[in-house]
């Protein structure tokens, strides 16, 4: 086993948890009387980039690793593990509104959400070795803007315009990430 499988096997591990996390609220989420599509749109988010870090870490193949980036490595998934935790408590069948749920939890939700995709940015650059100016990091910078405007704003309407950014980022993100290693090209 080399060192790269090792780490991929502890990434792959807590990107696991998230997922199964993320994928155990799906039935609670859409029942007619408690949905929102507020609260599904960032659902369906984290799910959709599990599965690219999870695919993304085929980029990290090639790395020179030293105890410093493994643990800028683990950071990221680790963080989406806690992301998820919020968008999916423990007991999501005691949610009666999603949508008063949502707006319960913003802060931390948006909040790690910008550490996240800060972390990813720090990662692909520091670790990877990947430009600032890469066409991914521009979706990533994206990403962390949406973030800190759902961080900044309790306004429903400013929510429901940055609940499309989920949709729009899948597809960036599959367009970008269609090769593994996409950052080293």
């Amino acid at each position: 086993m080399t060192l790269f499988e090792y780490l991929a096997a502890a990434h792959t591990l807590l990107i696991t948890f998230a997922l199964t996390r993320a994928l155990s609220g799906v039935a609670q989420a859409i029942r007619p009387s408690r949905r929102s599509l507020l609260h599904l749109s960032w659902l369906g988010f984290i799910v959709s980039h599990c599965l690219f870090a999870f695919w993304s870490m085929w980029g990290y193949a090639d790395v020179e690793w030293t105890l410093t980036s493994f643990l800028g490595l683990l950071i990221v998934p680790a963080l989406m593990y806690v992301f998820t935790s919020v968008v999916v408590p423990t007991a999501p069948s005691a949610i009666e509104s999603w949508q008063d749920y949502f707006f319960e939890n913003r802060v931390p939700l948006f909040a790690t959400g910008a550490l996240i995709f800060s972390g990813i940015v720090l990662s692909n650059q520091l670790i990877q070795g990947s430009s600032p100016t890469h066409p991914l990091e521009f979706t990533l910078y994206a990403t962390i803007a949406v973030f800190a405007a759902g961080l900044a704003s309790a306004n429903s309407r400013v929510h429901k315009v940055l609940a499309i950014w989920p949709v729009v980022s899948f597809f960036l993100f599959l367009h970008q990430l269609d090769q593994p290693a996409q950052l080293f090209r």
